[in-house]
């Protein structure tokens, strides 16, 4: 996989985690925290800058400017932090089965790239600019970020655990 020196992967980790009663960073996945298995899928799709959104306990993270206030207002923070960076992959803690591939299919777009049915993952490239958006969607709509439909091979990958149910599902699976 060819290095991605002029991008940044970024785990969006600041939320509550209020539906699954604790950190989602931390749960176990694999025999190691959620949060490297995530790093992890972050390397193996080629990129060296790996940034965390958001406050995981014992780990390098950039904080939120105001906690709580949602991921769209995390990625304009990232973002804003980080102008010089070409592009960024933002990818929920919570999505253990993403993989290069799937990432790889959003980064192929270079006027950036979304799942039609998922707001994240995404792929923002440069250049960069501020909107007014309080929800992920309408910031990547503003952005002219394009929506493309998740082939049905992907379909298990974009499973994401919320509560204690979905959890056991993830793990189950």
């Amino acid at each position: 996989m060819q290095d991605r020196n002029d991008l940044a992967g970024v785990i969006l980790a600041g939320g509550r985690s209020s539906r699954m009663g604790s950190n989602k960073a931390l749960l176990s996945f694999g025999g190691r925290p959620l949060i490297e298995h995530m790093q992890q899928i972050l390397r193996d799709a080629g990129f060296n800058k790996i940034i965390i959104s958001g406050s995981v306990k014992n780990y390098t993270c950039v904080p939120d400017k105001m906690d709580y206030q949602g991921p769209a207002k995390a990625i304009e923070d990232i973002i804003c932090a980080n102008p010089e960076t070409k592009g960024f992959l933002f990818i929920p803690v919570d999505m253990p089965f993403l993989n290069q591939d799937i990432l790889n299919l959003l980064l192929k777009h270079s006027e950036g790239a979304y799942f039609k049915d998922s707001p994240l993952p995404a792929y923002i490239p440069a250049p960069h600019k501020k909107t007014q958006a309080y929800s992920v969607r309408k910031m990547l709509d503003e952005l002219n970020i394009n929506p493309i439909k998740v082939p049905e091979s992907f379909f298990s990958c974009m499973k994401n655990a919320n509560t204690p149910e979905d959890w056991a599902e993830v793990i189950n699976a």
